[in-house]
């Protein structure tokens, strides 16, 4: 798709229009006495239509370039295909574009004073609109927008999109992890070796409370495991501490059932570990690894995971790590 035929999004208030609008499918504004504003096409022609239809009220140059500008994106900005963002109190309805703007008889008096409308399909339900905590802060910001129709800045469409699929409000700390999982990805899949990942994750289970040791690697024993961990479950007058072995691989695309192998050989032959953990940098594991941790109690992290742990966990425990 071009940049010219990309789609816009519109911020657009109906305030006493809005029931109408929602039962008819229609959006609009005022300013019925300026008729056949679709003919004008000249800007100063286009002001000078609107102030000489209301003589008393849009003599201030500022107040008619508000008025005017909010007309001329809903006539001649607006197009089929794009969106409107209606705001209503703590809430907002969006509706798709369905036709050309056009005068209509109906809203032609002082009454009503909807007669430029749109035809639209409402994307929102009409009887519960979408809290506006589901949306963005730059969205939100936009909804302020006082005037009556305004174009949002491009590159907004996302945010809206995941406004519209939210469930709960923007949490800031979810909010903030998000943000950052391309950035903490890229440097722990790039920016350190195998032994600055192993150190990286131990360093993230002693933060959760763990007694970590890194393993002899000439041990004897079958199987492997970069980093052992012990957990005091802190049950009072027993000794409830568990032992976890992690498995640590960087890489890319998919990671193998091999790590998962190594951990089930290494937990066969010590007893002590009741649980295994294979982190890796990769996007996924083959279904041969996935279906071998569930049937030997071995939990999987993979890049998604292990950014979202070293964000909960905060990099101050990651601080002066070795690469």
């Amino acid at each position: 798709m071009s940049k010219n035929s990309e789609r816009k999004l519109f911020i657009l208030r109906l305030d006493h229009r809005l029931d109408r609008s929602l039962a008819q499918g229609i959006v609009g504004l005022g300013w019925w006495q300026a008729a056949d504003l679709q003919q004008v096409h000249d800007w100063a022609d286009f002001k000078k239509r609107i102030r000489d239809s209301y003589p008393d009220d849009y003599q201030n140059e500022h107040s008619l370039g508000n008025v005017a500008g909010s007309v001329w994106r809903f006539l001649k900005s607006m197009n089929v295909g794009d969106r409107a963002i209606v705001p209503v109190p703590g809430a907002f309805h969006v509706a798709r574009v369905e036709s050309p703007a056009f005068y209509d008889p109906e809203g032609a008096n002082d009454e009503i004073d909807y007669a430029y409308r749109r035809r639209v399909t409402w994307e929102t339900s009409v009887d519960k609109p979408v809290s506006r905590a589901h949306a963005s802060g730059t969205l939100q910001r936009w909804m302020k927008a006082r005037q009556t129709c305004v174009e949002v800045e491009s590159g907004l469409e996302h945010d809206l999109e995941e406004a519209l699929r939210r469930k709960a409000p923007v949490d800031f700390s979810q909010a903030v992890l998000e943000a950052a999982q391309e950035n903490v990805a890229r440097v722990l899949c790039e920016a350190i070796t195998d032994q600055g990942l192993e150190n990286v994750v131990k360093r993230l289970a002693e933060a959760s409370g763990a007694r970590c040791w890194i393993p002899p690697k000439n041990s004897g024993l079958p199987g492997d495991a970069d980093i052992m961990a012990q957990y005091d479950l802190g049950i009072a007058g027993t000794d409830t501490t568990v032992e976890v072995a992690y498995q640590v691989k960087q890489h890319t695309g998919q990671t193998d059932d091999w790590g998962v192998q190594q951990l089930i050989d290494r937990m066969a032959a010590t007893p002590s570990i009741v649980r295994g953990c294979l982190v890796t940098t990769a996007d996924d594991v083959s279904e041969t690894a996935k279906h071998a941790a569930e049937d030997h109690a071995i939990v999987i992290l993979t890049k998604r995971e292990l950014v979202q742990w070293v964000l909960s966990v905060g990099l101050g425990a990651l601080s002066a790590l070795e690469s």
